[in-house]
């Protein structure tokens, strides 16, 4: 083997008087004769032949010991995923999306239902807030006037996704009049949820009614619960919601002013 003249250069020398020249040997490589040169100040170091990618460097105690070189392109190291690892990544995304579809219908099904309670009884309650604020209406001939009631008016049979707040001016009946009462809102139901029944609690026995009449009396804001008659139809009644998947709530009101919202 031919040796090797290597000329010391400031930085050589710094390094040989700060002690790291021989830890770091294994990053000078001489290309012409694939040898690694001895850098001055290491009289100990051996070197050796760069194969494969891997040259001698050297270690804590001055031994030799093999540097693997990453795979560089255009004087960068070059890193990344391959093939193998990017195909099973996406095929777990593909399978939590797919779970994710599978049981979106059902949940968002049970997000209306659970809105749609909720608001049945901030409905409730507004239409006693109503009555407890002594709230004026103005008649379609231009005169304002206080109606004696104001309620909540269901038809499950005939409309089941939705109901309306109603101003009753006949204080005789406290029931919703087509002719003479006034529609003060209408509240239609969220998609996929409809009333399933209305069930009323007439002398401890339940009672399913097609309609319901939930009125609030002017100023005391007293609860009556009618059907499609003056007389009343138990001291509590349980107005049942349902979804498309099955899925049930409902909302509880007794004569007390107790407004409930169950699962």
């Amino acid at each position: 083997m031919n040796a090797v003249a290597l000329r010391e250069t400031p930085r050589d020398f710094r390094a040989r008087r700060t002690g790291r020249g021989c830890r770091s040997a294994a990053r000078f490589r001489f290309r012409a004769s694939g040898f690694t040169p001895l850098p001055p100040g290491c009289p100990s170091l051996q070197a050796g032949p760069v194969r494969n990618g891997v040259s001698n460097g050297v270690g804590e105690e001055g031994g030799i010991q093999k540097v693997k070189e990453k795979p560089r392109l255009l004087g960068r190291v070059v890193t990344g995923f391959t093939l193998v690892e990017s195909v099973i990544v996406l095929g777990i995304i593909v399978l939590i999306a797919s779970f994710l579809l599978v049981g979106f219908p059902s949940f968002s099904q049970r997000i209306n239902l659970q809105r749609a309670s909720q608001r049945l009884a901030l409905s409730l309650r507004k239409a006693q807030n109503m009555s407890l604020a002594v709230r004026q209406l103005e008649l379609p001939s231009g005169v304002r006037t206080v109606p004696p009631a104001f309620g909540i008016y269901i038809d499950q049979a005939s409309t089941p996704t939705s109901y309306f707040i109603f101003a009753d001016l006949r204080p005789s009946d406290q029931l919703y009049d087509p002719g003479d009462d006034i529609v003060v809102e209408t509240i239609t139901l969220e998609p996929g949820i409809a009333f399933d029944e209305l069930v009323s609690d007439l002398g401890g026995g339940e009672v399913v009614r097609d309609v319901l009449n939930i009125v609030f009396t002017v100023p005391e804001a007293r609860m009556e619960i009618r059907s499609t008659d003056t007389e009343t139809v138990g001291e509590s009644a349980e107005l049942i919601l349902t979804s498309r998947a099955g899925d049930v709530r409902s909302v509880v009101v007794r004569t007390s002013g107790q407004i409930q919202v169950k699962r």
